[in-house]
């Protein structure tokens, strides 16, 4: 898996970073889906958050939104590269849920998977 983790790696050094200050990363819902191994995705993420500090961008790690397919709530302890890494946690998993852990569904398409268009702007404006 270490020759995955090079290509998104690889799919990074593709986009040009030299006029960005902050790259937000949003990853792991298609990736926890698929059924991937949480140590692998670990290991991809951490990867390439290293590089984008590396080229001197400020990285926010995203926790995944809740699905209706599947459970990402172990996903979201991905967070923890932040503390290794200095990246910073954005915490939206609990944006998208009610108080007793159901999913707020009218910020999703019928699929229960993507959100719809305006979603995330409601969480950027909480």
């Amino acid at each position: 898996m270490v020759q995955k983790s090079k290509t998104y790696v690889r799919r990074v050094q593709q986009t040009y970073l030299r006029d960005l200050s902050d790259v937000i990363l949003y990853v792991g819902g298609n990736d926890v889906s698929g059924r991937k191994p949480l140590e692998t995705l670990r290991q991809e993420l951490h990867d390439v958050v290293l590089y984008l500090l590396d080229q001197h961008c400020r990285v926010h790690l995203c926790t995944v939104c809740p699905r209706t397919d599947v459970d990402v709530r172990p996903l979201n302890e991905l967070w923890k590269i932040c503390g290794s890494t200095g990246a910073n946690m954005m915490a939206c998993y609990n944006s998208f849920i009610y108080g007793n852990g159901r999913t707020v569904l009218h910020n999703y398409n019928r699929d229960g998977i993507h959100l719809v268009h305006m979603a995330p702007t409601y969480w950027l404006i909480l």
